[in-house]
């Protein structure tokens, strides 16, 4: 359960991919549609769809001040389009990507500090 939660709150960070100052479009449908303050509640059959990506769930919970989603029950996330970096996770302060087609490089040895 945790992890589709992270999932989601992942995926809710991509909504405005790329420049954080862009306006991004968000769709939103379900059964049952209710909004508190900044907060839209999506509750049966829920989607939040954007140019990034595709969230389905039972319920949908997104705050459109943050951009957080939170998103519960049957969760399915597609993210649109062909990346062309695959972020591998990597030691912090170390970034490993691999360009599309092309063989990911090396591992690098994590550093020994004495």
């Amino acid at each position: 359960m945790k992890a589709l939660l992270l999932a989601a709150l992942l995926c809710g960070s991509l909504l405005l991919a790329g420049d954080p100052n862009a306006n991004a479009d968000v769709s939103v449908r379900a059964i049952s549609l209710k909004s508190v303050g900044h907060v839209h509640q999506l509750r049966g059959d829920a989607v939040l769809e954007t140019s990034a990506v595709a969230v389905h769930a039972d319920e949908i919970d997104y705050n459109q001040d943050t951009n957080e989603i939170s998103a519960r029950g049957n969760v399915r996330i597609k993210l649109r389009g062909q990346p062309s970096y695959l972020f591998v996770g990597a030691e912090p302060g170390q970034t490993r990507e691999r360009k599309r087609g092309l063989p990911m490089p090396e591992v690098m040895p994590p550093e020994i500090i004495k």
